[in-house]
């Protein structure tokens, strides 16, 4: 596997090379006939977040930019294989309105490819809730494109897929239809792009987390955590794989769900739906409902579990470092993202970003924004990003002491003396209850330990 991500808003690589073993097969009697039906397995993925979209819209954006030069280039490298599109929503909502959207982001970015300007512009004349493509994603188009935008809406599209869709070197990146699993044989897309709905999550809740997120007032945070759900992959099968699009199992883009749930596992509402503890796909494998992806996506490194991260900035007297500028290191596959504190929920000094790999260790530096520029980056620490947030094991706890620099000792109940006289507890160096509430508060809600005292 060999994998160019992930970035902030996208992942590619090549999926393990599959080997395939003998088949048996028993003697045909009369004129009857053994079929063998072989699946076709993708050999390499890409995989664009949802932050590349409007929340509940189709239009991409042009922060899409670099992601889609790495899809030309995973491409190219590849031998221009035969591909296809899966678009993925979140669980909020119903399956039907999510089918829809789904569906409406994969004919997007498949239009986008092979530079359909008629598809963009029947999104743009069927109006859906949230997807907006007139007022705000023209706007956004022509402030891409430049001074010299086109008036002209169909001329527009066309300027702005060749603005953002091209080759690392520049060029025009496009594909043509034939380069899709299906040929491009049928007119409503199939087995060349289709929407998923919300039947295949990479992150299922816990029971009391999925009850605590129908408060309205936890709308964002919910979101941010849903953020892994929202997703679209293409597939790249090996050259030569080609679909006849009456024998593929998947229902079109713009078709109901229907169609999908003769492919699902007999528990795919157990699967998809909240149980007692919170589940991820790439450590339970037991969260997407529909059998066929899944036995496509089981080996994808695109399919590897993302965290929204949140970390608020203080400096070393404990005050919040409001628009401190940062630059954050996953520093496995050295995706390095720069950018401001910013506000959420409220608070000021907080960074938030998307699709970051978990488990993962991550650098933070950040600087003093009161101070003349360039900001030197003078602070800094390193991370652990769990990929689950309510494990109870020793590395688990280990790792969140170190996410608050608990790290001279290598003695677990060292580190946990020092945590609790800094945080006035009982210094007994033992993990008990009201030292795990109080280390969870500071971590994952950045809390002081003032803040902590106060209930705050």
């Amino acid at each position: 596997m060999a994998a160019d991500g992930p970035k902030a808003g996208s992942v590619s690589a090549t999926h393990p090379e599959i080997v395939r073993l003998p088949l048996v097969v028993a003697a045909s009697v009369d004129d009857a006939l053994n079929r063998l039906g072989v699946r076709p397995r993708p050999r390499a993925c890409w995989r664009i977040e949802g932050m590349r979209f409007d929340f509940g819209s189709s239009v991409i954006l042009p922060e899409a930019e670099d992601d889609l030069s790495d899809l030309a280039a995973l491409w190219h490298r590849t031998g221009g294989p035969p591909v296809s599109v899966f678009a993925h929503a979140d669980p909020v909502g119903d399956d039907e309105f999510n089918k829809t959207l789904a569906g409406r982001r994969a004919r997007s970015l498949y239009a986008l490819l092979v530079r359909d300007v008629d598809k963009w512009d029947e999104l743009h004349n069927t109006p859906w809730p949230d997807d907006d493509w007139n007022t705000r994603a023209l706007g956004i188009m022509r402030a891409r494109v430049g001074a010299n935008a086109p008036s002209e809406r169909k001329a527009l599209f066309a300027a702005y897929m060749d603005a953002i869709c091209h080759e690392p070197d520049g060029t025009p990146f496009r594909l043509q239809k034939t380069d899709f699993l299906g040929g491009g044989e049928d007119a409503g897309g199939k087995a060349d792009y289709q929407g998923c709905s919300e039947f295949n999550p990479v992150v299922v809740f816990s029971k009391d987390e999925d009850q605590t997120y129908k408060d309205p007032s936890l709308k964002e945070e919910r979101n941010a955590d849903n953020a892994p759900n929202r997703r679209v992959l293409v597939f790249l099968f090996p050259v030569g794989t080609r679909v006849p699009p009456g024998s593929w199992p998947c229902p079109r883009a713009s078709e109901a769900s229907a169609g999908c749930r003769a492919q699902l596992w007999p528990d795919a509402d157990t699967r998809r739906n909240p149980q007692e503890a919170r589940r991820t796909y790439d450590r339970e494998r037991n969260t997407f409902a529909c059998a066929f992806y899944d036995e496509m996506a089981r080996l994808s490194p695109c399919e590897k579990m993302r965290r929204t991260l949140r970390i608020r900035l203080f400096n070393p007297e404990g005050a919040a470092m409001a628009n401190a500028p940062y630059r954050l290191t996953v520093v496995a596959t050295n995706d390095v993202r720069t950018g401001t504190a910013g506000q959420f929920n409220g608070e000021e000094a907080w960074i938030v970003e998307p699709a970051v790999l978990a488990p993962s260790r991550v650098l933070v530096e950040w600087g003093d924004a009161t101070q003349p520029k360039p900001v030197p980056l003078k602070y800094r620490t390193l991370l652990f990003v769990d990929l689950r947030e309510d494990q109870d094991d020793e590395a688990t706890w280990r790792r969140r002491l170190a996410n608050l620099s608990y790290t001279d000792t290598d003695l677990l109940e060292d580190a946990l003396r020092a945590f609790q006289r800094d945080y006035e507890l009982d210094e007994n160096g033992q993990l008990d209850e009201r030292t795990k509430q109080a280390l969870l508060a500071a971590v994952d809600e950045a809390r002081t330990k003032d803040q902590i005292e106060q209930g705050g």
